[in-house]
């Protein structure tokens, strides 16, 4: 190393430099594409989850809305004017629910989630006897 001129022992210098720096940004850019990677595969499920009980969300609010009115109302064609979009959302929730029942990972989510089901068919019981009284004539 003595014998050669400063010049070249500084581009030689300079030239690991660069090495290593590049050896350094390949080894970022492979690690973040790993994290990039494993954040999607982790983040899968729960943002399944989180759309999927948007929907369910949307679904119950319009139902409760359009349920709500054929309580309210004196007209008892209401009643017949919102059944079939009753039975489609039923249908549509139904395999939101059964959708979502396939992403529960835990005791705990599996007994809210059972909870959750007892509390619609209690809704869709009610839901159902105001149907039936108002087009029987009897609210």
């Amino acid at each position: 190393m003595k014998n050669y001129k400063i010049g070249t022992r500084l581009a030689g210098g300079f030239g690991l430099l660069i090495l290593f720096s590049l050896v350094m940004l390949v080894s970022g850019v492979y690690q973040l594409k790993q994290i990039s990677s494993s954040t999607a595969w982790m983040m899968q499920a729960p943002l399944q989850k989180e759309r999927l009980g948007v929907d369910w969300h949307g679904a119950l609010v319009a139902g409760v809305q359009r349920n709500m009115a054929v309580a309210m109302s004196d007209d008892p064609a209401l009643a017949k004017l919102f059944e079939a979009k009753n039975v489609a959302a039923s249908k549509e929730t139904t395999k939101r629910q059964d959708a979502f029942a396939s992403l529960i990972s835990t005791p705990e989510e599996k007994a809210m989630f059972d909870k959750l089901g007892e509390f619609r068919q209690l809704y869709l019981d009610k839901r159902n006897a105001i149907t039936a009284a108002k087009k029987a004539g009897n609210m």
